[in-house]
C-alpha cells in the first residue's frame, strides 16, 4: 500500500516497478491522502491494475495510513512511499520470512538510495 498525496509525478515514475515486480496475486493499493494535483485521475488512465482509495482529505502521514488500513482486508500489508523503486523478487522473501516464523509481526527489505544504489538508507 502506498500513501499518497499530490504525488502525480512519482506515481508516474516509480508505480510501474512497483506494479511490475509484485507477484501475481499481490494486489497494488494507493490511498489518497486528499491530493489536489491530479493523482487520482493519473492512478486510473494510466494504472487501471491499482486499486484507488480515495480518503477524502489529507489526514496526515499516521493518520492516512490508519484509515487505509481500516479499509483494507490482507493477510499482509507492505507498507511503500511514493518514491520507492522496486526490484522484481523483492516481495516473496518477506512473505517467507513470516509465513516461517510466527513470532515475527513486521519485516522490512533494505532500502538503497534512488540516486545510489551502493549506499543503503
Amino acid at each position: 500500500m502506498i500513501l499518497n498525496w499530490n504525488g502525480a509525478e512519482h506515481l508516474r515514475r516509480f508505480l510501474p516497478s512497483v506494479v511490475a515486480s509484485v507477484p501475481e496475486g499481490v494486489g497494488v493499493v494507493v490511498a489518497d491522502n486528499g491530493s489536489d494535483d491530479d493523482s487520482l485521475e493519473v492512478l486510473a488512465r494510466e494504472f487501471p491494475e491499482v486499486e484507488r482509495l480515495a480518503l477524502g482529505r489529507n489526514y496526515g502521514f499516521a493518520g492516512g495510513y490508519n484509515r487505509a488500513f481500516a479499509a483494507l482486508a490482507a493477510d499482509y500489508l507492505i507498507l511503500l512511499n511514493s518514491d520507492v523503486e522496486t526490484p522484481a523478487g523483492w516481495v516473496e522473501p518477506l512473505v517467507a520470512a513470516l509465513e516461517e516464523d510466527p513470532t515475527v509481526g513486521a519485516v522490512a527489505p533494505t532500502l538503497r538510495s534512488w540516486r545510489d544504489r551502493s549506499s543503503v538508507e
